[in-house]
C-alpha cells in the first residue's frame, strides 16, 4: 500500500513592525531634552554650591570683619576700662587724703582749743595767785607795822594796847595761813600746767598741736605741691639733707694718703 508522504511548510518567520521614523526622532529628541535637563541640573548644582561656597567665605569673612571690629573695640573699651579703674584709684586716694586732711584739721582745731583752753586756765590761775600775793603782801606789811606798834606799847608798858596789838597780830596770822592754803590749791595746778616749755600739761598740749599741724602741713603739701608752704618745705627738706651729708663726711674718719712704692 503507497502511503503519500506529505511534505511541510516551512513555518513562518516573525515579522517586525516597521517603527515609523517620526517615533524614533521623538524619542531621540526626548532622550535630548532629558539629556539637557540633566546638564542643566548639574549645572544649577554646581552653581549653587558654588554660590553656597561664595556666600558661607562671604559671611565668613564678614563674620570675621565683624569679629575682629569687634575684638578691636572690645580692646579699647578694655584700656578705657583700666584707665577708669586708674583714674577710680587715684581719685579714691585723693578721697583718701582729703578725709585724712578733714580729720587732722578738726583735730587741729581741738587741739588748738585744748591750748587755749589751758591757756586760759593757766592766766586765770596767775591772776588768783597774784591777788593773793597782793593781799598777803598787804598782810605781811601790816603785820609788821602791828610789830612795831607792839614793841612801842611794850616800852610804854600799854597793857591794853599789847593786849589789842597781839590779838591783831594773832588774827593777821589766821589770815596769812589761810591766804597760804587758797594759794596751795592753784599753784599746784599752775605747776601741773607749766610754762609750755618744759614738762606739763601745756607743754604736751603744744606739742601735740604742734604734731597734727605739721601732719596736716605734709597732706596739704601731697594735695597741692605748688602751694607756697609745700616749696618751702621741699627747700627746706633739700638744706636739711645736705646739712645731714656735710655733716656726715666731716664725721667720717680720713683716708690715710697713698704710698707710692717704688721697685
Amino acid at each position: 500500500m503507497l502511503t503519500r508522504s506529505r511534505s511541510k511548510r516551512p513555518a513562518a518567520e516573525p515579522t517586525v513592525p516597521d517603527e515609523p521614523q517620526s517615533e524614533l526622532d521623538d524619542l531621540a529628541a526626548a532622550a535630548e531634552a532629558h539629556r539637557r535637563d540633566a546638564d542643566d541640573a548639574r549645572s544649577r548644582a554646581v552653581q549653587a554650591r558654588a554660590d553656597a561656597e561664595a556666600r558661607l567665605a562671604g559671611s565668613r569673612a564678614e563674620a570675621q570683619r565683624i569679629v575682629q571690629a569687634a575684638e578691636a573695640e572690645a580692646r579699647t573699651l578694655t584700656a578705657d576700662a583700666a584707665a577708669a579703674d586708674r583714674e577710680a584709684e587715684r581719685a579714691d586716694e585723693r578721697a583718701r587724703q582729703y578725709a585724712a586732711a578733714a580729720r587732722l584739721q578738726a583735730q587741729c582745731a581741738e587741739a588748738d582749743d585744748l591750748v587755749a583752753a589751758i591757756t586760759t586756765e593757766r592766766e586765770q590761775l596767775g591772776a588768783r595767785i597774784a591777788a593773793l600775793d597782793d593781799q598777803t603782801e598787804a598782810l605781811r606789811s601790816e603785820r609788821g607795822n602791828l610789830t612795831e606798834q607792839l614793841a612801842t606799847a611794850r616800852s610804854h608798858l600799854d597793857r591794853d594796847l599789847i593786849a589789842s596789838l597781839r590779838a591783831k597780830i594773832d588774827a593777821t596770822d589766821d589770815v596769812l595761813a589761810e591766804l597760804a592754803a587758797q594759794r596751795k590749791a592753784p599753784q599746784d595746778r599752775l605747776t601741773a600746767i607749766g610754762d609750755g616749755t618744759g614738762r606739763g600739761e601745756l607743754f604736751d598740749a603744744l606739742t601735740a598741736a604742734r604734731a597734727r599741724a605739721s601732719d596736716l602741713r605734709q597732706v596739704l603739701n601731697v594735695l597741692d605741691p605748688g602751694r607756697p608752704e609745700a616749696r618751702a618745705d621741699e627747700f627746706l627738706a633739700i638744706v636739711e639733707a645736705n646739712r645731714q651729708r656735710i655733716a656726715a663726711e666731716a664725721s667720717a674718719p680720713a683716708r690715710p694718703p697713698r704710698s707710692l712704692v717704688t721697685r
